[in-house]
């Protein structure tokens, strides 16, 4: 088992101060190089979870288990390294004032690597990005190439656990199959493991392993 969530609930408070449970019973678990699809609509909670699930914040109950033991927050070391999150919309993953080039060395940099720009050139080139992408602002990408720019930095740190909160709904039907197949490519190499998060049910059955299921907060599993 690599990650474990146990009746997690997550309570927040609207704009006009009313408590609104947004995850009211959610208890799911990941095994390494398994994909498991969370499926929900809209404001359904499922979003919530994941962010749960990286650390981003602490569920108000429950508690989620990595490698068998309870996570701290905020996460440090390995865990926060080898958990990571590819987000619906690619762009809040990059700074609009710089380029392509100087966001991508900073995991590098972080994980130790050595890295110049023929080291970039090669990394990207797998994701289907090539040398001139690397002078542009991400302002000046398309949605895919941004989404695969991101997924190509996260790789960097050398994740066990991917959650993909959406990761293709903003994205042309081309290069969502870009953007799956790229994904698929990772697992069978790498063994990572990941939590789709979508309202897609088709793409969700032909992706996943297994499947959640959530609705008012409450998860269920097919």
């Amino acid at each position: 088992m690599l990650i474990e969530a146990k009746h997690i609930q997550k309570t927040y408070k609207n704009s006009r101060g009313i408590r609104v449970e947004a995850v009211k019973d959610a208890s799911l678990r990941l095994e390494e190089g398994q994909t498991v699809g969370l499926l929900g609509s809209s404001g359904s909670g499922k979003s919530t979870i994941g962010q749960m699930l990286v650390g981003q914040f602490p569920p108000d109950r429950g508690e989620i288990l990595y490698r068998g033991q309870p996570l701290k927050y905020p996460y440090r070391g390995a865990e926060r390294r080898e958990i990571q999150i590819l987000y619906q919309h690619p762009e809040v993953s990059f700074n609009p004032r710089l380029t392509l080039y100087s966001s991508m060395i900073e995991p590098y940099r972080l994980m130790k690597r050595r890295v110049d720009r023929e080291v970039l050139i090669e990394d990207i080139r797998q994701f289907g990005l090539y040398a001139e992408h690397l002078d542009r602002f991400p302002g000046e990408l398309s949605g895919g190439e941004l989404q695969r720019a991101a997924l190509a930095r996260i790789l960097v740190m050398e994740p066990r656990m991917i959650v993909l909160d959406e990761p293709t709904s903003m994205l042309d039907v081309i290069s969502q199959a870009q953007v799956i197949q790229i994904l698929r490519r990772v697992q069978q190499t790498r063994h990572t493991a990941y939590l789709f998060i979508t309202h897609n049910e088709a793409l969700c059955e032909a992706f996943s392993h297994r499947i959640y299921t959530i609705s008012e907060g409450v998860v269920s599993e097919r």
